[in-house]
């Protein structure tokens, strides 16, 4: 038997090389990815993290929106804890608007001095002199700031987001079914504007809208504008306010036929995480009206479930 020449040899095992070769190679084919398949997988990819941002974000807003309400409920509490004290809401002693606009922090945290609102520190005083009331409010979870002068402060309450908490007292009481529910009894600026002969007086939410700025329902932008509240004028500001409080066909009165719960000793109410108010200004039909007005993110101190 003769044995196998060297050449032989060196073939087979160069055949067996090549084989082995080839199958490496389609080995590491099947284990990899071809360019469709790592599109979708890209594709999949940032689905799911859209999802999980959208996730995210509603998580944040509901959070958000949460501890607004929880805010809101704080001030009703402290509210009643005053009335049951002075067995009156802060606002509703004078019969004029000027000087019961921005009484929120003052009545419920005192953060004057002395020749401000009686007391040194947090607290007030009626009389001077007199008993020192602490305040209503937790003053290290609210946040307050002077949009007046040092000569003239004008306390502002906030919600934890930044936004001013609008109070509007019931100043008058109507049968809501027969009205008028929101008033705007005159000039906002007018020192000897009497009240409303409403529920509600829209002038309540005429203050600065910014440290030492004009007297506004919101915005900086001009005389009765509100770009940065969601209002163009005061007609938005009432109308829109009406709605959200049962008003539904803006006709300053409630349908008798609905199921209505809103009426309160006072009105609390932000703008919610986007800082803006719903305007019904621009809208004219009511589903146009629901639509929006379930968009919005406002918070108020009831629920907004009279549609």
């Amino acid at each position: 038997m003769t044995s196998p020449t060297l050449e032989a040899f060196s073939h087979k095992k160069g055949a067996a090389l090549t084989q082995l070769h080839n199958r490496n190679r389609a080995s590491f084919r099947a284990q990899g990815f071809s360019a469709t398949e790592l599109i979708i997988v890209i594709a999949i990819l940032a689905i799911l993290a859209a999802l999980v941002i959208t996730a995210v974000s509603r998580t944040q807003k509901s959070a958000n929106t949460i501890r607004i309400q929880s805010d809101l409920q704080a001030i009703s509490s402290a509210l009643e804890q005053y009335n049951s004290d002075f067995k009156i809401y802060p606002g509703t002693s004078s019969e004029t608007i000027v000087g019961t606009r921005v009484v929120l922090a003052k009545a419920l945290i005192g953060p004057g001095n002395k020749n401000d609102d009686g007391a040194d520190g947090t607290g007030f005083a009626v009389v001077s002199g007199g008993k020192q009331w602490p305040p209503y409010l937790a003053p290290e979870k609210f946040k307050v700031a002077n949009w007046g002068t040092a000569a003239a402060p004008e306390w502002m309450l906030f919600d934890h987001l930044g936004n001013v908490i609008e109070y509007f007292p019931q100043r008058r009481f109507y049968d809501p079914t027969v009205g008028p529910l929101v008033g705007n009894g005159g000039a906002p600026n007018n020192a000897g504007a009497t009240i409303a002969n409403a529920n509600y007086d829209l002038r309540d939410c005429w203050h600065r809208r910014s440290p030492n700025g004009a007297f506004q329902y919101g915005g900086e932008a001009g005389v009765n504008t509100s770009p940065t509240m969601g209002w163009r004028n005061a007609t938005d500001a009432q109308n829109s306010l009406k709605y959200m409080v049962g008003d539904n066909d803006i006709n300053n009165k409630v349908d008798p036929a609905k199921n209505w719960k809103v009426l309160t000793k006072y009105i609390l109410c932000s703008p919610g995480i986007d800082g803006k108010f719903f305007n019904v200004g621009q809208l004219s039909t009511t589903d146009d009206r629901q639509r929006e007005y379930k968009k919005c993110d406002d918070v108020y101190n009831f629920e907004r479930d009279h549609l």
